[in-house]
């Protein structure tokens, strides 16, 4: 699985491919684009997530770092791991079938291209890709457009089918909204980053300690911690089940924040992973009665809730 490159105007260092990834990422990618069922949609998730072990597996084995592997390494490490969660990997193929629809009727008005339709979600930079094969036409859009919804098609119909100046600005604007920068930065961090866990203001290894020590007994192995790029503010913290992380906003990470905050949100996201999910039928549920009990004993759990309703701006901002 590994293969080693010489770094450039870097000698005496090297920088390792993880090879067999890009074929595997794409041959995923072409399947997704088939739409597949539930049944097939849990078998692609399976094999997923086992690939993404055995990088994690074969990366210890071999003690390599996130620093030792080459960019596009990181990428395809990155796109897999945020694909093994099974949430993630519907909203890929949700996007998938509303984007194969939207834009075959676009381009029946376009005779040169093919129908029908294949979505493909990539690590990519631009607006969106598209070729024809054989047997149709794909559609290359950056992976965090897994988020897209039917007016972001339509949008980029617009654009495709007029090369409508105002539907570009719309695409461009969307790309940097806070959900889709927030997906961009998971799969960086999935794929490998230097530590993001020191802030300007607030160190997330001395605030999970604190809040370890004050409410579990300081048993909780400490999971990936890092500050969000992003300045946001809907969402202020996340805990990742697949790969065992912390997420905090970097919107806290100021001086006007009381510490009090920023444990608060740490706390929150500590007891998704010492409680996990419930599953109630077809349903897992992360907020449950027990977990709204647990949360109350927060001991400024009043002022904690105030001060992140008033970064908010009155919008409830973590989950």
């Amino acid at each position: 699985m590994m293969e080693s490159e010489e770094r450039e105007n870097v000698p005496e260092s090297k920088t390792f491919r993880l090879t067999g990834l890009g074929g595997f990422v794409q041959r995923m990618q072409r399947m997704l684009a088939m739409l597949p069922g539930e049944k097939e949609l849990a078998e692609l998730n399976h094999s997923l997530a086992a690939t993404s072990r055995r990088i994690e597996i074969s990366m210890d084995r071999s003690n390599l770092e996130s620093a030792n592997l080459t960019a596009a390494s990181r990428q395809h490490r990155g796109w897999i791991a945020l694909l093994a969660d099974p949430d993630m990997l519907k909203s890929y193929r949700h996007a998938a079938e509303i984007g194969s629809q939207i834009i075959a009727q676009t381009l029946q008005q376009m005779p040169r291209w093919k129908i029908p339709v294949y979505v493909h979600f990539r690590p990519m930079r631009g607006l969106y890709q598209m070729k024809q094969d054989r047997a149709g036409t794909i559609l290359s859009l950056p992976t965090p457009a897994i988020i897209y919804e039917e007016s972001d098609f339509q949008q980029m119909a617009r654009h495709i089918l007029q090369r409508d100046p105002q539907s570009k600005r719309n695409l461009v604007k969307r790309m940097a909204d806070e959900d889709f920068q927030m997906i961009a930065e998971q799969i960086e961090v999935l794929g490998g980053v230097v530590d993001l866990a020191a802030g300007k203001h607030f160190d997330l290894n001395q605030i999970f300690d604190r809040v370890n020590a004050g409410y579990f007994n300081s048993e909780i192995k400490r999971p990936k911690l890092y500050w969000s790029k992003t300045l946001t503010h809907r969402k202020f913290g996340h805990y990742d089940w697949v790969h065992d992380a912390i997420m905090l906003s970097r919107s806290m990470d100021s001086t006007a924040v009381p510490s009090y905050v920023v444990e608060y949100v740490m706390y929150h996201e500590m007891l998704h992973k010492v409680l996990g999910l419930k599953r109630t039928g077809s349903r897992n549920y992360a907020h449950t009665a027990e977990f709204y009990a647990r949360e109350k004993q927060f001991a400024e759990y009043a002022q904690a809730e105030k001060g992140i309703h008033q970064l908010a701006l009155n919008r409830r901002g973590i989950g």
